[in-house]
């Protein structure tokens, strides 16, 4: 889906999500995980977080995580089911759930613990408060992601020589304040940290 830069249609957009997020029991059945982004869904654009945009999000976040877990329950089986509310970008936030050997994989391997202070300030989501107090919440880092092979290139396949010396350029910088660098199968990844995501799972 392309980009929605617009705020307006942004927010004509959240009023289908209902539509949009459907528990979709066959993908979870083939893949073991199931989730819901805004970001995918609508495009990232100029990432909105204020006002109206903001507000309809968490309240859409809730409802989301409410409806999958009636059908969650329907499986009789152990599930994991958590909101993960991005901040300061809101519009990445999304619902995700697991099950089978996905399960510890998103319930303790997903994200870098956060060492600033882990108490979520409920009172900053308005109207939404009573609904983030059913939850325990976790603060964790939100990382952008940068691998080398996405910069290794060769120049020749660069249609514009700047291009290619603009993308060298930036991935130098990253690789200098990268938060903190992996090795996976296609080199080494760069993490740079842009914010938190706070992992929220409903109480027994």
């Amino acid at each position: 889906m392309s980009k929605i830069r617009n705020n307006k249609t942004l927010l004509k957009h959240l009023e289908s999500t209902s539509e949009d997020s459907r528990f979709d029991l066959g993908q979870l059945s083939d893949e073991h995980f199931l989730n819901f982004q805004f970001e995918d869904q609508y495009g990232f654009g100029n990432h909105p977080n204020r006002g109206l945009i903001r507000k309809r999000i968490v309240e859409l976040l809730f409802e989301i995580h409410d409806r999958w877990k009636i059908e969650l329950e329907k499986l009789n089986k152990p599930y994991y089911l958590a909101i993960w509310l991005c901040e300061p970008q809101i519009i990445r936030s999304e619902v995700v759930c697991a099950i089978d050997e996905r399960i510890e994989r998103y319930t303790d391997h997903w994200f870098d613990q956060s060492k600033k202070d882990a108490s979520i300030r409920t009172e900053a989501y308005g109207k939404s408060q009573d609904q983030l107090e059913r939850f325990t919440w976790e603060r964790k880092n939100l990382y952008d992601t940068y691998e080398n092979v996405d910069y290794h290139w060769p120049k020749e396949n660069y249609k514009n020589p700047k291009q290619f010396y603009k993308y060298q350029r930036f991935h130098s910088r990253i690789k200098k304040t990268a938060s903190k660098i992996s090795d996976g199968e296609y080199g080494k990844t760069y993490y740079q940290r842009i914010g938190d995501v706070w992992v929220g799972r409903e109480k027994n």
